[in-house]
């Protein structure tokens, strides 16, 4: 941000036609005198001095901007590869983290199928169903027998 007000006060300063930037001669010329408009006169090496100082203006700004533009372009690429380092370290994070998450699964799995108890909810109903049907005989019988 600085450089660039640095390099427009430059630029301003060089192209400014005063007489402390040429070596030539300078001179004003009113209408009436033998020019047909007010105006600045300058011999060749006046002219010629701020023609290149303006030149060397824009050269200094094409450069500026050329270095500017490789330092953005630069800083960018730098950006991207960070980026997919970055991605990459968290892709390896994530499935690091998944062989984790499945390996406690599978042993949670393992341990419920060790502690896992047969279910014998239907045998205990259908032994008790039985009791009952033989009991109800049983007792039919002695009370039949009882009777004669």
């Amino acid at each position: 941000m600085m450089s660039k007000k640095i390099t427009s006060l430059l630029i301003l300063l060089l192209m400014l036609p005063t007489p402390c930037f040429g070596q030539g001669k300078i001179s004003y010329v009113k209408k009436g005198q033998t020019a047909p408009f007010d105006g600045i006169l300058m011999d060749k090496e006046a002219e010629a001095t701020i023609t290149a100082k303006r030149e060397s203006a824009v050269k200094i700004c094409e450069i500026e901007k050329d270095y500017e533009t490789k330092k953005i372009k630069s800083e960018c690429e730098f950006n991207k590869r960070l980026m997919a380092i970055e991605k990459e370290a968290d892709q390896k994070k994530y499935n690091s983290l998944m062989a984790l998450k499945n390996a406690e699964i599978k042993r949670l799995q393992d341990s419920l199928k060790k502690t896992d108890k047969t279910d014998y909810t239907r045998w205990w109903f259908a032994g008790g169903i039985l009791a009952g049907i033989g009991l109800s005989v049983g007792i039919f019988k002695i009370a039949v027998e009882i009777r004669q």
